[in-house]
Formats: structure tokens, sequence, C-alpha cells
């Protein structure tokens, strides 16, 4: 596996490279005609956010009970581009969850490694969580097949035997991140709606509705329109208030591919974080460089 395009993090407020903005130019529909082969796995891992975003707060509008909009992009259309550029070649990452009522207070909870395999039939993502001494403590293995709905399997213990299944929308040992963000099972929501159009941190972007039936959460998407990729995502309440937020605070492009490397969940309105580090990507030919950003 190959990667010359191997650049410094970039964080908020950095401008992206032009080269990047004429890549993500190509049209929705384009993007959704190379989406036929199944890539259903690169997770929170890619592009939650876009490094180069000047930082100009949150959405502030209230989307409770806004009707689709129908001059707009479909939602499917528009998670099928987010989705477009997920890698089929085998890769693992590794990192650890830190939490804590503010970024000066935050302490480990545990590491984190994901296992990615989108050739294999089916595709799968098996995300563990690790102990103090590095040994498995909890795994959970999403699998995907075109057509079909996700796959779950879950083991706990040590060693690892066999669960019943965790609420996949609770926080995970005492975060504030779910499974289901782990997964982002969003990006495959069947129900979803594009509601209108908002400026956030600076960009235009659409503004998505996905729900399902209890106990799964009503989450808003804001899709980046100029490069489709997704800049937030907000778990809301019965009423339309933000109950946590989801961004990524530094990214890395490889080829035509955005990495993360921290992720920053918040609940509200405690603004109690918890913040996940990517440490190191393995690759089928080795480690890829994480420069210090």
């Amino acid at each position: 596996m190959h990667f010359p395009n191997r650049k410094p993090w970039l964080s908020i407020g950095q401008a992206p490279a032009c080269s990047a903005m004429r890549s993500a130019s190509r049209s929705i529909a384009g993007r959704c005609a190379s989406c036929a082969s199944l890539r259903p796995f690169f997770l929170f891992f890619i592009v939650f956010s876009l490094a180069g975003l000047p930082w100009t707060g949150f959405a502030e509008t209230d989307w409770t009970g806004a009707a689709e909009r129908s001059d707009l992009p479909a939602a499917a259309e528009l998670l099928a581009a987010v989705r477009e550029r997920l890698p089929l070649t085998p890769i693992t990452l590794k990192g650890r969850l830190l939490t804590g009522p503010s970024l000066r207070r935050l302490t480990k909870v545990m590491a984190i490694d994901t296992a990615l395999d989108l050739s294999a039939d089916p595709a799968f993502a098996r995300i563990t969580l690790r102990d103090a001494f590095g040994f498995p403590a909890e795994e959970l293995t999403v699998f995907r097949q075109e057509g079909s709905p996700a796959q779950f399997t879950y083991r706990r213990g040590s060693p690892l035997a066999s669960s019943p299944l965790p609420s996949l929308y609770a926080p995970i040992r005492n975060t504030d991140i779910t499974w289901n963000d782990l997964s982002l099972s969003v990006l495959w929501a069947d129900n979803a709606a594009t509601l209108g159009e908002e400026k956030i941190r600076g960009r235009d972007c659409y503004v998505l509705r996905a729900t399902a039936d209890a106990p799964a959460p009503t989450l808003y998407l804001w899709v980046d329109k100029a490069v489709t990729v997704l800049l937030q995502i907000e778990e809301r309440d019965a009423v339309g208030t933000a109950v946590r937020r989801l961004t990524v605070k530094s990214i890395k492009k490889i080829d035509d591919m955005w990495m993360m490397k921290n992720l920053e969940v918040r609940s509200l309105p405690s603004n109690h974080r918890t913040v996940l580090q990517i440490q190191e990507i393995q690759a089928e030919d080795g480690a890829i460089p994480l420069p210090e950003e």
C-alpha cells in the first residue's frame, strides 16, 4: 500500500491545499456513481470535519420539525458522496480515549484500536478497547454487506468471550462517546432527509437529519457543500436542544483521503468532553508516519 502524499497534520484555521479543493469539486452525482462498490467502513477516521476551516462557532438554527427540501440534493446522495473515498485496503488504527470536565483536565481512559478490512466479504470493522496493561477488555465488530442491515458481535472480559450486545447509544465507560459514534452508522442511515442550508465553521453546508426507531437518537449532520465532507454531528433531544456534539480537531490528507487524528465529543450543557487521539496507523506495508502538529 503506497501513500506518497504524507503531509503534516492540519489543524482548524489552516487553509486546505488547492489540489484538495479541485479534487473535491466533482459533482455529487459523479461521486455517487463511483459508490457502486461497497466501501462501508473508514468510520470515524475519515473526515468528520475538514482541516482549514476557521472557527466561527456552532450552528444556531433550530432544525427540529423542519421539512425535507426537495430542491436540495437528497440525503442518500449526500451520504453516499461522503462515503466515496473510503479505502478498500486493510488498515489498523491505534489510539487512546481521554475524558474529563475540560480539555485541560483530561485523563486517559483506555487504549483503542480498530482493524478495518473492506475487501472481506462481508466488510468489517473491529473496534477493541484495551486495559491499562494493553489487554483487550471489550470488542465490537461491525459487519456490513450492500443491501443488508449491519450485523454486530460483541465480546468482553479476560479473555474475551461472547457477550450480549450492549446499547450502541450509551456512553462507553464513563466517557461521552458511544459505540454508535465509533461505528459511524449514521453514514448508512436509511431514514435521512436534507433540511436546508447553513453556514457553520465558516463554511456553507447542507443540513441533514437522520432518524431511527428508539432507542436510536435523532442526529443532525452538517455536510460541506463544496467538498462534501461532514463538518459536525449533533445529537438533539425532542425539543431541538443539542445534547452531544462531535467535531474533528485535526486531520491529515493521504492521497484522496482525509484521516482523523483528534476527534472531540462534547456532552451538553455540561461541556464534559472525550477526545479520541489516533497515535498510529498500520497499513500492509508498515506504519504510516504521523507528524506532530
